[in-house]
């Protein structure tokens, strides 16, 4: 065994390479052996931990489901080029229909949505590409006069003038007042689409 050098160092174990410093010693990582590694990854470990914790907390604490509609739709079908449904059953609650705005897509295009117009009249929707687009209404026909959508009452939905587009998807969605819940009713302008 060697004396230890002048100046009370020891010198480094012979095999054993020092330990490198900065940037690359750090994306080394410690070793287990390494006190100060143990706790370095028990840390890493708490914190990766606590962050999933507060992510599954906040994903599961708003994570809601959707409320039923209380209006629902018989199925929509065409009558002289223009689409048509009823209203089939709604919840024991008055449902105003100046508290409903609807909308229209017509092959995933839209429009924003419009206040449901009175009885037998027109919301509008301009609906289509940039160059070409087209206007279409959807019209609520309230059969007992009472001023509520109701059973019994119906929607149409139709071009200006002219009939539905052929090969087209139809969506129409009748949305409570705030976005609170909507109702939904697809169909299809043409019995070729599947």
């Amino acid at each position: 065994m060697s004396a230890p050098a002048s100046g009370g160092t020891t010198p480094a174990p012979i095999g054993l390479p020092p330990r490198p410093k900065g940037l690359r010693g750090f994306l080394m990582g410690p070793r287990l052996v390494d006190h100060k590694g143990f706790w370095f990854l028990v840390i890493i470990f708490v914190l990766i931990l606590v962050v999933f914790s507060v992510t599954f907390y906040e994903f599961t604490v708003t994570l809601r489901p959707l409320p039923t509609a209380p209006v629902t739709f018989s199925a929509g079908y065409m009558v002289d080029q223009n689409g048509t449904f009823n209203v089939t059953s709604v919840s024991n609650a008055s449902w105003p229909y100046q508290n409903f705005t609807v909308n229209l897509t017509l092959n995933n295009f839209g429009f924003y949505a419009q206040p449901l117009a009175p009885s037998g009249e027109n919301a509008t929707f301009l609906i289509g590409t940039s160059t070409n687009k087209g206007t279409y209404h959807v019209i609520w026909n309230d059969r007992d006069h009472n001023g509520l959508v109701s059973v019994g009452d119906s929607f149409w939905v139709t071009g200006d003038g002219v009939g539905l587009p052929g090969l087209s998807y139809v969506k129409v969605t009748l949305i409570w007042n705030g976005g609170v819940w909507h109702a939904d009713e697809y169909f299809v302008t043409s019995e070729t689409i599947v």
